[in-house]
Protein backbone atom coordinates (compact mmCIF):
# COMPACT_ATOMS: atom_id res chain seq x y z
CA UNK A 1 0.00 0.00 0.00
CA UNK A 2 2.33 2.42 0.54
CA UNK A 3 5.06 1.32 -2.70
CA UNK A 4 1.26 2.27 -4.27
CA UNK A 5 1.09 5.63 -2.65
CA UNK A 6 4.61 6.64 -3.30
CA UNK A 7 4.20 5.42 -7.00
CA UNK A 8 1.03 7.70 -7.41
CA UNK A 9 2.81 10.67 -6.10
CA UNK A 10 5.70 10.53 -8.17
CA UNK A 11 3.14 10.10 -11.37
CA UNK A 12 0.91 12.76 -9.95
CA UNK A 13 4.31 14.89 -9.74
CA UNK A 14 5.92 14.21 -13.47
CA UNK A 15 2.35 15.03 -14.89
CA UNK A 16 2.21 18.56 -12.85
CA UNK A 17 5.66 19.62 -14.23
CA UNK A 18 4.84 17.98 -17.74
CA UNK A 19 1.96 20.54 -18.03
CA UNK A 20 3.87 23.27 -16.48
CA UNK A 21 6.53 22.70 -19.27
CA UNK A 22 4.43 22.58 -21.50
CA UNK A 23 2.44 26.20 -20.67
CA UNK A 24 5.90 27.49 -20.81
CA UNK A 25 6.63 26.54 -24.05
CA UNK A 26 3.71 28.30 -25.42
CA UNK A 27 5.09 31.84 -24.46
CA UNK A 28 8.67 31.20 -25.40
CA UNK A 29 10.56 31.37 -28.97
CA UNK A 30 13.91 30.81 -29.99
CA UNK A 31 15.53 34.13 -31.67
CA UNK A 32 19.64 34.49 -33.08
CA UNK A 33 21.79 36.54 -30.94
CA UNK A 34 24.55 37.65 -32.18
CA UNK A 35 27.40 39.36 -29.59
CA UNK A 36 30.84 40.60 -30.21
CA UNK A 37 32.99 43.59 -31.41
CA UNK A 38 31.19 46.20 -32.67
CA UNK A 39 32.50 49.94 -33.49
CA UNK A 40 30.10 52.70 -32.43
CA UNK A 41 31.27 55.99 -34.42
CA UNK A 42 30.30 59.71 -32.40
CA UNK A 43 30.93 62.37 -34.99
CA UNK A 44 32.90 60.47 -36.70
CA UNK A 45 35.11 59.36 -33.58
CA UNK A 46 35.17 55.52 -32.31
CA UNK A 47 33.53 55.19 -28.86
CA UNK A 48 34.82 52.46 -26.51
CA UNK A 49 32.11 50.75 -24.78
CA UNK A 50 32.54 48.43 -21.81
CA UNK A 51 29.10 46.34 -22.53
CA UNK A 52 28.95 45.34 -26.16
CA UNK A 53 25.62 45.42 -28.49
CA UNK A 54 23.91 43.12 -29.36
CA UNK A 55 22.53 42.04 -32.60
CA UNK A 56 18.75 40.29 -32.13
CA UNK A 57 17.04 39.00 -35.43
CA UNK A 58 19.33 41.77 -37.16
CA UNK A 59 18.42 44.37 -35.42
CA UNK A 60 21.10 46.33 -33.54
CA UNK A 61 20.48 46.69 -29.32
CA UNK A 62 23.56 49.11 -27.99
CA UNK A 63 23.78 49.36 -23.69
CA UNK A 64 22.03 52.43 -22.95
CA UNK A 65 24.66 52.90 -19.80
CA UNK A 66 27.50 52.64 -22.10
CA UNK A 67 26.39 54.98 -24.86
CA UNK A 68 25.24 57.58 -22.12
CA UNK A 69 28.65 57.47 -20.47
CA UNK A 70 30.35 57.52 -23.88
CA UNK A 71 27.86 60.86 -24.54
CA UNK A 72 29.40 62.20 -20.87
CA UNK A 73 25.79 61.83 -19.31
CA UNK A 74 24.21 60.03 -16.40
CA UNK A 75 22.19 57.39 -16.57
CA UNK A 76 19.63 55.78 -13.52
CA UNK A 77 17.76 53.15 -12.89
CA UNK A 78 14.62 53.57 -10.91
CA UNK A 79 13.20 50.46 -9.58
CA UNK A 80 10.07 52.03 -7.75
CA UNK A 81 8.93 53.06 -11.64
CA UNK A 82 10.63 50.66 -13.20
CA UNK A 83 12.43 53.33 -15.83
CA UNK A 84 15.21 55.18 -16.85
CA UNK A 85 16.74 58.39 -16.44
CA UNK A 86 19.12 60.00 -18.36
CA UNK A 87 20.19 63.41 -17.79
CA UNK A 88 23.55 65.69 -17.98
CA UNK A 89 26.24 65.81 -15.95
CA UNK A 90 26.82 68.82 -13.98
CA UNK A 91 29.26 70.77 -15.26
CA UNK A 92 30.34 68.05 -17.87
CA UNK A 93 32.51 69.50 -21.34
CA UNK A 94 31.75 68.66 -24.39
CA UNK A 95 32.78 65.54 -25.48
CA UNK A 96 36.84 65.83 -27.77
CA UNK A 97 34.74 64.74 -30.86
CA UNK A 98 32.42 67.79 -30.49
CA UNK A 99 35.26 70.15 -29.79
CA UNK A 100 37.43 68.46 -33.23
CA UNK A 101 34.08 68.74 -35.31
CA UNK A 102 32.93 72.57 -34.48
CA UNK A 103 36.48 73.58 -34.82
CA UNK A 104 36.92 72.41 -38.04
CA UNK A 105 33.17 74.20 -38.95
CA UNK A 106 34.76 77.39 -37.61
CA UNK A 107 37.88 76.90 -39.88
CA UNK A 108 35.35 76.17 -42.68
CA UNK A 109 33.89 79.01 -42.31
CA UNK A 110 36.82 81.42 -41.46
CA UNK A 111 38.27 80.39 -44.91
CA UNK A 112 34.87 81.07 -46.51
CA UNK A 113 34.68 84.45 -44.99
CA UNK A 114 38.34 84.99 -46.24
CA UNK A 115 37.80 84.44 -49.81
CA UNK A 116 34.93 86.75 -49.55
CA UNK A 117 36.53 89.37 -48.79
CA UNK A 118 39.32 88.89 -51.01
CA UNK A 119 37.03 88.51 -53.75
CA UNK A 120 34.89 91.70 -52.81
CA UNK A 121 38.72 93.33 -52.18
CA UNK A 122 39.61 92.99 -56.03
CA UNK A 123 36.27 94.18 -57.18
CA UNK A 124 36.70 97.30 -55.31
CA UNK A 125 40.54 97.10 -56.53
CA UNK A 126 38.97 97.03 -60.12
CA UNK A 127 36.30 99.62 -59.42
CA UNK A 128 38.81 102.33 -58.09
CA UNK A 129 40.90 101.78 -61.01
CA UNK A 130 37.87 101.79 -63.10
CA UNK A 131 37.18 104.96 -62.29
CA UNK A 132 40.47 106.08 -62.19
CA UNK A 133 40.76 105.36 -65.85
CA UNK A 134 37.32 106.96 -66.57
CA UNK A 135 38.67 110.37 -64.59
CA UNK A 136 41.46 110.49 -67.15
CA UNK A 137 39.52 109.90 -70.61
CA UNK A 138 36.91 112.22 -69.16
CA UNK A 139 40.16 114.90 -68.64
CA UNK A 140 41.37 113.76 -71.75
CA UNK A 141 38.46 114.60 -73.67
CA UNK A 142 37.23 117.57 -71.76
CA UNK A 143 40.88 118.77 -72.85
CA UNK A 144 39.91 118.31 -76.85
CA UNK A 145 36.88 119.56 -76.13
CA UNK A 146 38.25 123.00 -75.15
CA UNK A 147 40.96 122.76 -77.92
CA UNK A 148 38.20 122.35 -80.11
CA UNK A 149 36.18 125.45 -78.88
CA UNK A 150 39.12 127.13 -78.89
CA UNK A 151 39.45 126.86 -82.36
CA UNK A 152 36.27 127.18 -83.22
CA UNK A 153 36.43 130.38 -81.44
CA UNK A 154 39.85 132.09 -82.36
CA UNK A 155 41.26 130.51 -85.71
CA UNK A 156 39.61 131.77 -89.22
CA UNK A 157 37.83 135.43 -87.75
CA UNK A 158 40.37 137.88 -86.75
CA UNK A 159 39.34 141.37 -87.56
CA UNK A 160 41.53 143.92 -86.65
CA UNK A 161 39.48 144.73 -83.33
CA UNK A 162 38.54 141.26 -82.04
CA UNK A 163 39.88 140.80 -79.10
CA UNK A 164 42.06 137.24 -79.78
CA UNK A 165 44.14 139.58 -82.12
CA UNK A 166 45.06 141.87 -78.94
CA UNK A 167 46.30 139.53 -75.92
CA UNK A 168 48.63 137.18 -75.03
CA UNK A 169 46.74 134.59 -73.27
CA UNK A 170 46.07 132.78 -76.54
CA UNK A 171 49.58 130.52 -76.18
CA UNK A 172 50.66 131.45 -73.05
CA UNK A 173 51.30 127.56 -71.28
CA UNK A 174 52.07 129.34 -68.10
CA UNK A 175 48.29 130.87 -68.05
CA UNK A 176 46.77 128.50 -68.95
CA UNK A 177 48.04 125.40 -66.81
CA UNK A 178 47.12 127.96 -64.34
CA UNK A 179 43.44 127.98 -65.11
CA UNK A 180 43.55 124.19 -65.40
CA UNK A 181 45.37 123.41 -62.72
CA UNK A 182 41.79 125.49 -60.76
CA UNK A 183 39.02 124.17 -62.86
CA UNK A 184 40.72 121.07 -65.11
CA UNK A 185 40.18 122.67 -68.20
CA UNK A 186 41.49 125.45 -70.51
CA UNK A 187 40.22 128.88 -70.60
CA UNK A 188 37.93 129.22 -73.97
CA UNK A 189 36.22 132.60 -73.39
CA UNK A 190 37.73 135.91 -72.91
CA UNK A 191 36.86 136.40 -69.37
CA UNK A 192 38.58 132.85 -68.98
CA UNK A 193 41.88 134.37 -70.67
CA UNK A 194 41.94 136.83 -68.43
CA UNK A 195 41.24 135.33 -65.04
CA UNK A 196 44.14 133.00 -66.70
CA UNK A 197 46.46 135.51 -66.87
CA UNK A 198 45.85 136.74 -63.81
CA UNK A 199 45.99 133.50 -61.78
CA UNK A 200 49.70 132.86 -62.96
CA UNK A 201 50.82 136.60 -62.92
CA UNK A 202 49.20 138.04 -60.28
CA UNK A 203 47.71 141.01 -62.24
CA UNK A 204 45.33 141.48 -65.39
CA UNK A 205 46.58 141.97 -68.95
CA UNK A 206 46.27 144.99 -70.75
CA UNK A 207 45.02 143.78 -73.67
CA UNK A 208 44.52 147.39 -75.95
CA UNK A 209 44.45 147.94 -79.42
CA UNK A 210 47.55 149.71 -79.77
CA UNK A 211 49.40 147.67 -77.10
CA UNK A 212 52.65 145.76 -78.10
CA UNK A 213 50.46 142.03 -77.54
CA UNK A 214 49.17 142.97 -81.12
CA UNK A 215 52.10 142.26 -82.52
CA UNK A 216 54.38 139.80 -81.78
CA UNK A 217 53.24 137.14 -79.11
CA UNK A 218 51.77 135.04 -81.43
CA UNK A 219 55.15 134.63 -83.22
CA UNK A 220 56.04 131.04 -82.52
CA UNK A 221 59.71 130.91 -83.43
CA UNK A 222 60.61 133.86 -81.21
CA UNK A 223 58.86 132.65 -78.56
CA UNK A 224 60.69 129.23 -78.86
CA UNK A 225 63.88 131.10 -79.27
CA UNK A 226 63.30 132.21 -75.85
CA UNK A 227 62.44 129.20 -74.41
CA UNK A 228 65.34 127.52 -75.46
CA UNK A 229 67.54 130.19 -73.61
CA UNK A 230 65.51 130.48 -70.59
CA UNK A 231 63.60 127.79 -70.15
CA UNK A 232 60.64 129.81 -69.84
CA UNK A 233 58.11 131.81 -72.33
CA UNK A 234 58.31 135.31 -72.33
CA UNK A 235 55.71 137.49 -70.50
CA UNK A 236 56.72 141.15 -70.83
CA UNK A 237 57.37 143.30 -73.65
CA UNK A 238 60.82 143.74 -73.14
CA UNK A 239 61.51 139.50 -72.73
CA UNK A 240 59.22 139.53 -76.38
CA UNK A 241 61.76 141.71 -77.94
CA UNK A 242 64.28 140.11 -76.99
CA UNK A 243 63.09 137.16 -78.04
CA UNK A 244 62.40 138.58 -81.41
CA UNK A 245 66.09 139.47 -81.53
CA UNK A 246 66.90 135.97 -80.12
CA UNK A 247 65.40 134.41 -83.53
CA UNK A 248 66.02 137.16 -86.24
CA UNK A 249 69.55 139.30 -84.33
CA UNK A 250 67.26 142.74 -84.55
CA UNK A 251 65.21 144.13 -82.49
CA UNK A 252 61.58 144.66 -83.68
CA UNK A 253 59.50 147.79 -84.91
CA UNK A 254 56.19 146.95 -83.54
CA UNK A 255 54.42 150.29 -84.40
CA UNK A 256 50.55 150.53 -86.02
CA UNK A 257 51.30 151.08 -89.10
CA UNK A 258 53.98 148.34 -90.08
CA UNK A 259 52.75 145.32 -92.11
CA UNK A 260 52.91 143.04 -88.66
CA UNK A 261 50.18 144.83 -87.47
CA UNK A 262 47.50 143.56 -90.43
CA UNK A 263 48.70 139.98 -91.68
CA UNK A 264 51.03 138.55 -88.90
CA UNK A 265 47.74 137.41 -86.69
CA UNK A 266 45.90 136.78 -89.95
CA UNK A 267 44.81 133.00 -89.13
CA UNK A 268 43.72 131.52 -92.17
CA UNK A 269 46.86 132.84 -94.16
CA UNK A 270 49.05 131.46 -91.61
CA UNK A 271 47.03 127.52 -92.12
CA UNK A 272 47.60 127.76 -95.22
CA UNK A 273 51.23 128.56 -94.95
CA UNK A 274 51.62 125.68 -92.24
CA UNK A 275 49.13 123.51 -94.48
CA UNK A 276 52.26 123.76 -97.32
CA UNK A 277 55.36 123.66 -95.19
CA UNK A 278 54.21 122.44 -91.94
CA UNK A 279 55.07 125.60 -89.80
CA UNK A 280 53.94 129.15 -89.60
CA UNK A 281 55.49 132.36 -91.56
CA UNK A 282 57.63 133.98 -90.12
CA UNK A 283 59.55 136.52 -92.25
CA UNK A 284 58.23 139.43 -94.40
CA UNK A 285 58.39 137.03 -97.55
CA UNK A 286 56.77 134.89 -96.03
CA UNK A 287 54.00 136.18 -94.96
CA UNK A 288 52.73 137.75 -98.40
CA UNK A 289 53.31 134.05 -99.37
CA UNK A 290 50.85 133.08 -96.78
CA UNK A 291 48.66 135.89 -97.59
CA UNK A 292 48.74 135.05 -101.48
CA UNK A 293 48.34 130.82 -100.66
CA UNK A 294 45.06 131.53 -99.16
CA UNK A 295 43.61 134.80 -101.01
CA UNK A 296 45.25 134.36 -104.14
CA UNK A 297 46.36 137.70 -104.53
CA UNK A 298 49.51 139.33 -103.03
CA UNK A 299 49.11 141.50 -100.56
CA UNK A 300 49.19 145.63 -100.78
CA UNK A 301 51.54 146.31 -97.94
Amino acid sequence: MKKFTRVLTLLIAILVLSQSMVYASGTRSTKRVWQGPLQVFYNEQAVQLSTQPMIIENRTYLPIRAIAEALNMNVEWVDATRSIRITDRAGAKAPSSDIQYYAQEVTQKSAEIADLKAKLAKIEKEKDEKIAQLEKDKKDIQKKLDDANEKLKGYGYYGYNDYWRNYYGWDDANARDAYFKKYSRYPSTYDERREAYYLYYGRYPDWSYNNWWGNGWNDQNIINAYYNKYKTYPSTESQYREAYYLYYGQYPDWNYNNWWGNIWNDQNARNAFYTKYSRYPSTYEEYREAYYLYYNVYPNW
